[in-house]
């Protein structure tokens, strides 16, 4: 993810969890500055201390 100059991530919503706490979902840099032009496609989820998960979203209407 750093390679692909995806940091900072900031944190924009939580994954609720059947047991446990929800998971963090997180947009990456350059989504947070386009986010009023248009909707994000991918987030990144975090899973442990220092594990993220990335999630491509497609469909649409």
């Amino acid at each position: 993810m750093i390679d692909k100059k995806s940091w900072p991530l900031t944190q924009v919503g939580q994954i609720p969890t059947l047991l446990g706490e929800p998971y963090p979902m997180f947009l990456d840099a350059s989504s947070i500055k386009q986010i009023k032009q248009w909707t994000p496609t991918g987030v990144f989820v975090r899973t442990g201390s220092n594990c993220y998960i990335g999630y491509n979203l497609s469909g649409g209407p």
